[in-house]
């Protein structure tokens, strides 16, 4: 089996893991199995493919829900800082502005040489 036949076998497999029923998941890798003489992911019990499966679910949401609360952060950081350079800088206006963008370069490189 090609390099991209198994990749899409494994993501075949973990698509059935995360939405689909384990019973059906249990069939579809038996069926797999037989057909090809392996399945794309082996379980000792249907008992250790559930066990599986929860994990799964846990890692991907315990991930998906830390890196939303990573760019939250982020983003509150973001705009705490550019509040402070402008406050800390004097200016005022739209932050995009090129002529204060060049102003406040030139502040910057002041006070770092300082």
């Amino acid at each position: 089996m090609s390099c991209c036949g198994k990749l899409g076998a494994k993501l075949k497999s973990v698509y059935y893991l995360l939405f689909k029923y384990p019973s059906e998941t249990e069939l579809r890798l038996q069926k797999e199995e037989i057909e090809r003489g392996e399945a794309s992911l082996t379980f000792k019990s249907y008992v250790g493919l559930k066990k599986f499966r929860k994990k799964l679910k846990y890692f991907i949401f315990r991930a998906f829900s830390t890196a939303v609360i990573v760019v939250v952060a982020a983003f509150i950081v973001l705009v705490l800082l550019l509040n402070f350079i402008y406050y800390f800088f004097n200016l005022s206006g739209n932050p995009v502005d090129l002529k204060k963008l060049s102003l406040f370069m030139h502040h910057l490189f002041h006070f770092i040489k300082l």
